[in-house]
């Protein structure tokens, strides 16, 4: 059986404008196992095409070519690809060396698509082939330091690397002075004296007479010139330069571990060398997504960290805080009915629900106010102080502070204790340069005169308000102002809540309205009163804010996406070269995808992670010195999850649509084309 066999091949070209131009016509031949032909004919004759169509990377117009029992016009081609990996060796006239790789890397290129070394071994069979056709020592050089012979010869090392049943060879002496051309002829020899078959593309007439059947072409028509008697034989080595191992009737099939984790992990070796070889453009390109990464991070971060203390520092002021008020209506209509008459706030029955049904309350207080004729002590009087019959919860609630003293406690609230906390201005008026603390001072109501001991003195606080004026104000139990008020004062209508962080004030105040509309129906009149607007407000405008930030930093973030995108289609363009050698040496247009496909993610993610280093040491440094600029700021470690998950979603994208467009225009790259490319 033969090894391959073409019959009746004609290969077109269709030029613009619909003109086909004809380059192989009817072409039919064989080559028979361990059968070394040469194809003669001059430049532009076709000889190259037929080349490639030979070598599976190229498939005729019209014919039938035949690899064994294989019908390979009708292979698909990944099928090609494999039948390239594993049984056909490539020698180019242009040697196609890899100018940035050492020979063993270049005799390696093929490996990762070779199921042959998918256990590894490639590097030591390298170096054996390398010293087996005189380069032992020159495996760490590259290319372009060695001679047009010596390039050549890791050429032919290349083609032997997978034991293959058949060796093409492009004009494999063009290039070489005639001692060069002396020696490549003698290794062809010598591995055609080991029994695999040869086909040497040439125009010079001895390369031609030197093997064992010579096949001319000319126009695009081949004509066979005869056999001749085989060249004497040569001395071989007491080794041979690599056992031969055909399999001639399918194609080796990938295992599954080759085809699903083998490849992955080889997939990404590959791309991480690849980078290497052009470490300063892969570093420039990097520093775009390292930048966008840091940004993206610190301002969200910050702009939530900035957002959380400017909301701490309003709710340090009260702004979290609700004044529900809760009246008796005293207008009912004569449709209006109500399942209960209100007529004050009772804890029992109004205020420990409201703790019970809203987890959004962290504190409750009722107020009680009551007006007084005077405050003595000493012979001293004071006649604009105002009573505020409050719990222990008050004084967490208004952010009020002591100056001295102590404050309320939940035993005097629940024991009527008589103590009183006194503000700083009736502290100031009555006690001057005494101590007050212990001290009774006698209370005048309407009709009614009580006394209380002094616990503390409040700290002075500013305020626009004359009416309520802080600075004025008695704190007592609210159980005792209760006993001791009269009539209508001693029923309480407000009560003040503080909400816990990051609860709506907005949804709070009409969850409260509700509570109270369905017990007291259109008996009560509530009103609840907050800062919320403001509230809402200032987080509309932070939210903006931190959006803005994160907008410039995600502009960043894709110029620097652009960066990779933009330095893979160069990338392409520089190793088009490199593409038809691999898809040469048995990669399918999958794995030319995936490697740069993994590239510009192995270039997104690496800058990714020292982008998300960076904006973590970035921010952390901001907050420290701004803590030694300013003193409200206090450094703290901040972690923001969000921000870390977006940040890594970022590097994805990034890594999706700058590698994406790059490996599929590198996927589609025909072989010939790229090969024949500057």
């Amino acid at each position: 059986m033969s090894l391959i066999e073409a019959r009746d091949i004609s290969m077109n070209y269709r030029l613009e404008g619909g003109r086909v131009v004809p380059v192989l016509r009817h072409v039919s031949f064989s080559v028979e196992r361990g059968e070394m032909v040469a194809i003669l004919g001059p430049s532009g004759s076709g000889k190259s095409t037929l080349l490639s169509i030979i070598g599976c990377y190229l498939r005729p117009s019209s014919g039938s070519y035949r690899w064994q029992e294989m019908e390979v016009t009708e292979a698909s081609d990944s099928r090609l690809a494999r039948l390239r990996s594993s049984e056909i060796g490539f020698v180019f006239q242009q040697f196609h060396l890899l100018p940035r790789a050492n020979l063993i890397e270049n005799l390696t290129l093929g490996s990762a698509y070779q199921h042959a070394f998918a256990n590894g071994g490639a590097e030591e069979k390298a170096a054996e082939l390398l010293a087996r056709v005189g380069l032992a020592s020159h495996q760490s050089h590259f290319p372009n330091q060695l001679s047009g012979g010596q390039q050549q010869r890791a050429a032919i090392a290349r083609a032997l690397m997978t034991n293959p049943a058949l060796i093409l060879a492009d004009e494999p002496t063009g290039n070489l002075d005639s001692k060069s051309a002396e020696q490549i002829m003698g290794l062809f020899e010598e591995v055609h004296q080991e029994g695999r078959s040869l086909i040497l593309i040439t125009h010079n007439q001895e390369i031609a007479a030197r093997c064992e059947r010579v096949m001319s072409i000319r126009d695009g028509v081949l004509h066979e010139e005869g056999a001749f008697p085989r060249s004497p034989p040569r001395k071989t080595p007491t080794r041979p330069l690599a056992s031969v191992q055909v399999t001639p009737n399918r194609p080796r099939r990938r295992s599954m571990e080759w085809s699903v984790g083998g490849e992955a992990a080889t997939g990404v070796q590959v791309a991480w060398r690849n980078l290497q070889r052009y470490r300063s453009r892969s570093w420039l390109t990097m520093m775009g997504v390292i930048i966008g990464i840091a940004a993206v991070l610190s301002t969200i971060t910050l702009g939530s960290y900035t957002r959380k203390k400017i909301i701490e520092s309003y709710e340090s002021l009260g702004v979290n805080k609700l004044m529900v008020r809760v009246y008796p209506r005293w207008y009912f209509g004569a449709r209006d009915k109500s399942p209960v008459t209100f007529e004050q706030l009772q804890d029992r029955t109004d205020l420990t629900p409201l703790r019970k049904l809203f987890p959004e309350i962290r504190l409750l207080s009722p107020v009680l106010q009551v007006f007084t004729e005077s405050i003595e002590f000493g012979g001293r009087a004071y006649k604009e102080a105002r009573i505020l019959g409050v719990n222990d919860e008050y004084f967490q609630i208004t952010r009020r502070r002591l100056l001295y003293g102590r404050g309320l406690n939940r035993f005097h609230v629940d024991h009527k204790r008589r103590v009183c906390v006194l503000g700083y201005e009736v502290a100031r008026q009555l006690f001057s340069r005494q101590d007050p603390l212990g001290r009774i001072v006698s209370i005048n109501g309407n009709s009614v005169q009580y006394t209380c001991q002094v616990l503390g003195v409040l700290a002075e606080q500013k305020s626009n308000s004359e009416w309520f004026n802080p600075n004025r104000q008695i704190l007592m139990p609210v159980s005792l102002v209760q006993m001791i008020a009269q009539h209508f004062e001693s029923q309480v209508h407000e009560v003040n809540v503080q909400v816990r962080p990051g609860a709506s004030l907005t949804d709070l105040t009409t969850k409260i309205k509700q509570f109270f509309h369905l017990r007291y129906g259109r008996s009560a009149v509530v009103r609840v009163d907050s800062d919320d607007l403001l509230v809402e407000q200032l987080k509309k405008f932070l939210n903006l804010f931190t959006l803005l930030l994160t907008s410039v930093a995600v502009i960043s973030l894709i110029v620097g996406g652009i960066g990779i995108a933009n330095m893979m289609f160069i990338s392409v363009n520089e190793r088009l070269r490199e593409i038809g050698l691999r898809k040469a040496l048995g990669a399918r247009d999958s794995d030319i995808r995936r490697q740069f496909f993994l590239e510009a993610m192995l270039l997104s993610g690496a800058a990714g992670m020292l982008g998300l280093v960076l904006g973590v040491a970035g921010y952390h440094l901001l907050l420290f010195l701004a803590g030694k600029v300013f003193t409200q700021v206090h450094f703290e470690w901040v972690f923001n999850v969000s921000a870390i998950v977006i940040s890594v979603a970022s590097i994805i994208a990034v890594g999706i649509l700058s590698g994406l467009f790059p490996a599929l225009r590198a996927e589609r790259l025909q072989i010939t084309e790229a090969l024949r490319s500057e």
